[in-house]
């Protein structure tokens, strides 16, 4: 990612970030539309460190970003 921006202000600026994703969901909102809410750890090129909720279009990636779902059923 570039940088980040979380819920509750959280920002990263450095431009190289390396992140984990601690826990995320898909589901339909009060208008009925799917959105996902990911929850991330992530560490910068200086060592720096931040956690939360990233935000909804507002974090762009710079190369690549491989990301795997998976359907849990109880």
């Amino acid at each position: 990612m570039i940088g980040a921006r979380l819920a509750g202000g959280i920002e990263v600026q450095n431009f190289a970030t390396e992140v984990f994703i601690r826990r995320g969901e898909i589901a339909p909102d009060k208008a009925g539309q799917l959105v996902a809410a990911i929850d991330i750890g992530l560490v910068d090129y200086t060592g720096g460190t931040a956690s939360g909720r990233i935000l909804r279009g507002d974090n762009p990636v710079l190369m690549t970003f491989e990301l795997v779902l998976e359907e849990l059923t109880a």
